[in-house]
């Protein structure tokens, strides 16, 4: 589960949730989406909560403004900030390793209760 705070209150107007995929190496892979307006931005804090029952914690991503992407950068046709892109990388990478160790610790244990 994918949810999103502001200053510690959780959101559920302006998400978008996108839909649970499997990836071919038994993992999987979802996306939100959070929409804000710029005069709200500066003013609040803004956090990004990844919940999974085979994580031991919550992944708590801490939103920062260099990470935004902006409409404008989609109409003017500019790329992401290289931020965006190193942010969406270590965020699926904790999230893929962490689904992945999930994964290995449920074999083991399934392997081990049948014997």
């Amino acid at each position: 589960m994918v949810t999103w705070q502001r200053n510690g209150e959780d959101l559920h107007e302006d998400v978008e949730l996108g839909e649970t995929v499997p990836n071919d190496d038994g993992t999987f892979q979802t996306r939100s989406h959070l929409s804000v307006k710029p005069e709200e931005w500066k003013s609040q804090k803004y956090t990004c909560i990844v919940q999974h029952k085979r994580l031991k914690q919550d992944i708590v991503l801490s939103v920062k403004e260099e990470n935004i992407k902006r409409n404008s950068d989609i109409k003017n046709g500019s790329s992401p900030p290289m931020g965006i892109i190193i942010g969406c990388v270590v965020g699926a990478l904790i999230l893929i390793l962490a689904v992945i160790g999930g994964v290995v610790m449920w074999r083991k244990r399934s392997s081990g209760e049948s014997h």
